[in-house]
């Protein structure tokens, strides 16, 4: 049992002590992002968005306050509304009804939208 505990203890802390400095380090890296980012306005919107690391869909955001979410066989359309003050951007699906409230944040020229609980959608504009 003595060599059990001499054996799995040290593993356990370095471990441990791995995944708290991991986790440091995100923090970290987040904080920064978040100051980098600038505030959000309709107009840095209007445009085509491609998605990336990961994200398929191309995003168009028209000044008629229209947009369209093409991931290839599937798609959505409808209208968008953003607020500066709380810098989220509200999409609402046509067709089903369907209301999308995103967190968003621009650096750059890369969009990131974000919904509650969501994993965050990353975006370039391309025109």
């Amino acid at each position: 049992m003595r060599k059990l505990v001499k054996v799995f203890l040290p593993a356990l802390l370095l471990a441990v002590g791995m995944t708290t400095f991991a986790c440091g380090t995100k923090a970290e890296e987040e904080e920064v992002s978040i100051e980098n980012a600038t505030p959000i306005n309709e107009d840095d919107l209007i445009g085509t968005w491609k998605g990336v690391e990961g994200e398929i869909s191309t995003l168009t955001f028209s000044k008629s306050g229209s947009f369209k979410d093409d991931a290839g066989d599937i798609s959505m359309s409808g209208t968008y509304f953003v607020d500066t003050v709380s810098n989220t951007v509200t999409v609402n699906e046509s067709e089903y009804g369907m209301s999308f409230t995103y967190d968003c944040t621009l650096e750059g020229n890369v969009l990131t939208l974000q919904v509650d609980g969501g994993n965050p959608r990353k975006f370039c504009k391309i025109k």
